[in-house]
């Protein structure tokens, strides 16, 4: 989660695991002492051993927070893409909320908070029955969760966002309804499994529930039927927004009514598969009709996404920009401006999370005309001009922010090839006739190093972000590279760590699977 999850998750996942572990101090620390000492004592080995096994992925985010434009805290009036009052229709029927962002007025992937229609009511048994107070903490959370889902929609959100440390780096607050589903979803597994152990109990109720909920799905889905025109019966799932509607009410009237008539009239073994297969089933039904809309598209042509994704061989790039040669030279509309983040050539113009701050500086002209940046992957400048704001770029002229390195170089032959081009290593060959600049549009960053023939030099920077080297007269090999040893050290902790922790739950496992067997055997003697 920590390398390549959405950050809003870690940070959320931290608050809930630390009320959790405060929870359970509280509830153990009188009459468990011994308990609780032990689980402080393993949580903060635990703690150690994750800081140092993520220490590649930690490292790197607190190296890049003050280079990328995402890496500062954000104001409440910036957070954007909540949870709607539109989209509670989710609980229900998600597939509107995840087809139509004018009706829930947010993303369509952000929209959704569906749970299953068994859900609801199984917390509630769940909560009654049980009475345990960590139900009722998950229960708090949860609520917690989903009201922070809403974002600027609850004014008192606000509070948490600005005081508490993470939350304020938190852009897109439907994030927060993740963890309301997650919350929500072990109470009502054990509002199924209270349910489960006393069937007879809860029949008579659950059966008048699901066949009131059946018997309000079909009224309801035959006035929209009946009352409203403008059906498409030819993409029945791509109609209007009451059609939607009322398709979701007819699935989720059917599994109301199969699980009524199955509490009626089948034994306690039936019942239970066929709450298996509809709680499964459910699921299954809404994921494959919500996932095309909101993940991916089934009509893709996957070879030629993974031509163009692909991670065999990495062509020599011949401009900076990939997305507007991808996206606009080829029909492949699909993968929107984000190409940026996949292609295999030097982008600077994309939509791109992380984006840095220099990067943006350089762009700023071509982000008021709303222009591509056009430039060879590499050049030989004629004039070195000091600048510190942002300029349309050609390939006859570099900006430096250095007036020291600003220069004329008369215009004489010169020529360069790329060999090889691989992340992190970029080889050429390259002939002046008098010394000169070279400029190569990858970005400059810590670890970066350049070799002449061998020979390291200084690696320099110009149009704000791009790497650049001074090439002699001459012919001369020219290797960028980037190198971070620490980075390997690291790695390999990492590697160790995790091994090691397989080691040691393998153990534990075996170690109980032994005791047992002894048990057993001492028991039949």
């Amino acid at each position: 989660m920590l390398a390549g999850g959405y950050p809003a998750f870690a940070f959320i996942l931290f608050y809930f695991l630390l009320i959790l572990f405060i929870f359970f101090i509280v509830r153990n620390i009188t009459c468990c002492h011994t308990y609780t000492k032990q689980s402080v004592y393993y949580l903060c080995g635990a703690l150690f051993l994750t800081l140092l096994s993520s220490a590649p992925a930690l490292i790197s985010f607190w190296e890049v927070q003050s280079q990328i434009t995402r890496g500062a805290a954000l104001t409440f009036e910036e957070t954007g893409l909540p949870v709607t009052l539109q989209s509670l229709i989710s609980l229900c029927f998600p597939y509107l909320a995840c087809s139509d962002p004018s009706f829930t007025h947010t993303d369509i992937s952000m929209g959704s908070i569906f749970i299953g229609l068994f859900t609801l009511p199984m917390i509630i048994l769940g909560l009654k029955e049980q009475k345990k107070p960590l139900l009722w903490v998950l229960f708090a959370l949860a609520i917690c969760n989903l009201l922070l889902a809403f974002g600027q929609v609850i004014p008192t959100n606000k509070i948490l966002f600005e005081h508490l440390p993470l939350l304020g780096h938190i852009r897109l607050p439907a994030a927060y309804r993740i963890f309301f589903i997650v919350t929500v979803l072990p109470i009502a597994a054990v509002g199924i499994q209270t349910f489960i152990k006393q069937p007879s109990a809860y029949r008579r109720p659950l059966f008048y529930l699901f066949t009131t909920l059946c018997i309000i799905f079909i009224a309801a889905a035959l006035l929209f039927k009946f009352h409203e025109t403008g059906f498409s019966a030819a993409q029945p799932w791509d109609g209007p927004q009451h059609q939607k509607v009322m398709l979701g009410i007819w699935c989720e009237a059917i599994v109301a009514g199969v699980f009524a008539i199955a509490l009626l009239i089948f034994n306690e073994r039936v019942l239970f598969t066929t709450l298996l297969l509809l709680v499964v089933g459910e699921g299954i039904v809404q994921a494959n009709l919500c996932g095309p809309k909101t993940i991916y598209d089934t009509q893709v042509d996957l070879e030629k996404f993974k031509a163009v994704t692909g991670t065999v061989g990495f062509p020599i790039p011949d401009s900076t920009t990939s997305s507007e040669k991808i996206i606009h030279e080829r029909d492949w509309g699909f993968l929107w401006t984000n190409v940026g983040m996949f292609a295999k050539e030097v982008e600077f113009y994309n939509y791109n999370p992380v984006k840095l701050y220099r990067c943006q500086k350089l762009l700023d002209k071509y982000n008021e005309k709303e222009l591509p940046l056009f430039l060879p992957i590499a050049f030989f400048p004629s004039e070195i001009v000091y600048d510190t704001n942002s300029h349309f770029m050609n390939s006859d002229t570099a900006y430096t922010t250095d007036r020291k390195k600003a220069q004329h170089i008369d215009n004489q032959q010169s020529k360069y090839e790329i060999t090889c081009f691989h992340p992190g290593y970029v080889k050429a060959t390259a002939e002046v006739a008098v010394a000169r600049p070279w400029v190569l549009c990858q970005n400059v960053y810590p670890g970066w190093r350049v070799r002449i023939d061998g020979q390291q030099v200084k690696l320099d920077t110009l149009n704000f972000t791009m790497q650049s080297v001074t090439v002699p007269v001459g012919r001369h090999t020219v290797e960028f590279q980037y190198h971070r040893p620490f980075y390997v050290w690291a790695f390999l902790l990492q590697a160790i760590l995790s091994i090691g922790s397989a080691g040691i739950i393998l153990w534990i496992l075996m170690r109980e699977s032994l005791r047992e067997r002894i048990k057993r055997q001492n028991n039949l003697e």
